[in-house]
Parts: C-alpha cells; sequence; structure tokens
C-alpha cells in the first residue's frame, strides 16, 4: 500500500509539472559589422547591425554613411523612433534595409533610406560576407526615398564586406499560452490523485490510532 500511495504521488507530480512548465525559446543573435564599404560618389558607410536569424529579426542598427557628390550622408539608428530595419531575401540575396518609416496613411518607406545587399548567407556562426556592388546588381545604394522615382539623387555601393560575431545567447521570456482542454482535465487528474492520496493517509493514521 506504501509503495502504491508513493507511485500515485510521484505520477501526479509528474503530471502536474509536465502541463504546467513552459520552455523558452533561446535567440542566437550575430552582430555584423560593416568593412571598407564604399559608395561610387567618394562617400563611405560605416557601423554595424544585430541579427537573430531563427526569427528572421534585426534586433538592433546604428548605421552611418559620410558625404560625397551625390548625397550629404545620413545616420540611421534604432535609437530613431522613426527609423525600422528589415532582412529579406531579394533577387537571390539576402538585404538589409533601413530607413525611415511611417505608418500613416500606411505602413512604408517614408524618407532616406539604405539598402545592401551580401552574398552568401548569413548564419549563426558569422563570418565574414562580400557585400554584392551596384550596378549591376542590385541593390546596395542609398537614397531619400521622399524624393520619388525616377530617383535624381542616388548613389550605390562598389565594394565591402561585413564581419559577423556571434554573441552571448539570449533567453526569451515565454508565452503566455492558452491550455488545451485536454491540459486542463490532466491537471484535474493530478489534482484529483493528489487529494486521494491526502484521504488514503488520514484513514492510515485514524486505522493506526
Amino acid at each position: 500500500m506504501l509503495f502504491s500511495l508513493r507511485f500515485i504521488k510521484v505520477t501526479a507530480c509528474i503530471f502536474m509539472v509536465q502541463f504546467g512548465v513552459v520552455s523558452t525559446v533561446v535567440a542566437i543573435p550575430v552582430e555584423w559589422t560593416f568593412s571598407n564599404v564604399i559608395f561610387d560618389d567618394g562617400g563611405a558607410l560605416t557601423g554595424r547591425w544585430t541579427f537573430d536569424l531563427d526569427s528572421n529579426s534585426v534586433m538592433s542598427f546604428d548605421i552611418t554613411t559620410t558625404g560625397g557628390s551625390v548625397l550629404s550622408g545620413h545616420r540611421y539608428t534604432d535609437m530613431d523612433p522613426t527609423m525600422n530595419a528589415v532582412h529579406q531575401w531579394t533577387g537571390g540575396y539576402d538585404m538589409l534595409i533601413v530607413g525611415e518609416w511611417s505608418t500613416s496613411p500606411s505602413p512604408s518607406w517614408s524618407g532616406w533610406i539604405v539598402t545592401v545587399s551580401f552574398d552568401p548567407q548569413m548564419t549563426n556562426d558569422g563570418g565574414v560576407i562580400a557585400i554584392v556592388p551596384s550596378p549591376p546588381f542590385c541593390c546596395s545604394r542609398e537614397l531619400p526615398f521622399s524624393v520619388g522615382y525616377p530617383h535624381p539623387f542616388v548613389r550605390w555601393i562598389e565594394s565591402g564586406e561585413m564581419i559577423g560575431t556571434r554573441l552571448a545567447p539570449i533567453p526569451e521570456p515565454p508565452p503566455s499560452p492558452i491550455p488545451e482542454p485536454s491540459t486542463y482535465a490532466m491537471m484535474l487528474v493530478g489534482l484529483g490523485m493528489l487529494g486521494w492520496v491526502g484521504r488514503g493517509k488520514k484513514l492510515t493514521e485514524r486505522a493506526a490510532a
């Protein structure tokens, strides 16, 4: 009888732990630093951005371009609430798009913007990746997007690379899930088994008395 009570108690605890704990997801960010990035008008691009490949999310960015014969240069940073950065796969290349972002009247790029294409694709291990020059390939460039098409002011990246350094994994907070009905049923079973164990223990104590 003692063995049975212990077995039931352990089983109930297992049910409680199994359905009461949610595992966390860990982000593996890589910080990418621009190196020797030159525009065709003599300007340059420097800075860095942090990216989590698994969630396809840009976690931070701080990029600066210097002036040349076509454009005066600009700073793109996540400290500016009007700035946004996204990563996407375009024309056979990975691409980073950073610039001024507007949500009214609809979400869209609204001002200064810089795009950087690179090959090969990024990995969680970092390393060195070459920037794809433009032209003839698209689209490593900087322009005031709000000017409209065709762009009278645009400069193209001629050369450069990105150096990726893997950072320490970042635990992400677990979501607050809504348990399925079957989960509630199993939890009730666990609670019921614990209550039955407690009742049996009291009856045993009274019998012994």
